[in-house]
């Protein structure tokens, strides 16, 4: 990386919510944000529906502070 000239002195990890009940994935979310991480990835597969939802719940449960990120 030094030798490319890195650019960043960082990069923030996520941790992935696997693909849940909208209650699982607000707990896993909690014990994630516990640990420290403040980027979250979630996967999605169910319907478009049950993973927006999954996505909302979780903007409004971490706030703005926090980086989410999807996988479809």
């Amino acid at each position: 990386h030094a030798l490319l000239g890195r650019v960043h002195g960082a990069l923030p990890t996520s941790v992935t919510l696997g693909v849940s009940s909208v209650e699982r994935t607000l707990e896993a979310a909690e014990r994630a944000l516990g640990r420290g991480f403040r980027a979250l990835k979630l996967k999605t597969a169910r319907s478009p529906e049950e993973d927006l939802e999954r996505l909302h719940r979780l903007r409004e449960r971490c706030g703005p502070g926090v980086a989410l990120r999807v996988d479809p």
